[in-house]
């Protein structure tokens, strides 16, 4: 083999081991990378964040409706306290979720959430949140 022909084939090792290295780089990134365009644009229902609520209160009301899903092979019971709350635009509330193990073991479980429409979420302020994190039931 000639030295011409082996530095093509140096040359295209090089180039895929990059190749490779540098899609699993992407795969570690893409989750932090998927997460940061939600909530910037708001797509999929993805709220913002805030620290405080806005300081101006609007006129216009709002109806906001909440729900629970919960997968059928879970023994537990999971529903709002309050299927709505009307709101001014703007305007700061609490919502309550109530949660009831039904089976005799204690379970853990982590709970998530989203905005539909999905381009309403863009409009939703997140200040606090249990999403995310275990929720442990006796």
């Amino acid at each position: 083999m000639g030295p011409h022909r082996r530095r093509r084939n140096t040359l295209v090792v090089v180039g895929l081991v990059a190749v490779v290295v540098g899609m699993a780089g992407l795969s570690f990134a893409a989750v932090p990378l998927y997460r940061l365009f939600c909530q910037v644009t708001g797509f999929g229902g993805t709220t913002q964040t805030a620290l405080a609520a806005p300081g101006a209160v609007g006129e216009r009301v709002i109806t906001v409706q909440f729900n629970a899903d919960v997968s059928p092979a879970l023994p537990w019971r999971f529903q709002p306290v309050q299927r709505n709350v009307k709101l001014r635009v703007g305007e700061r509330s609490l919502a309550r979720y109530r949660a009831e193990n039904l089976s005799d073991s204690p379970l853990t479980g982590v709970t998530t959430f989203n905005v539909t429409p999905y381009k309403a979420g863009v409009y939703f302020k997140k200040i606090e949140c249990f999403c995310f994190t275990e929720q442990s039931l006796a």
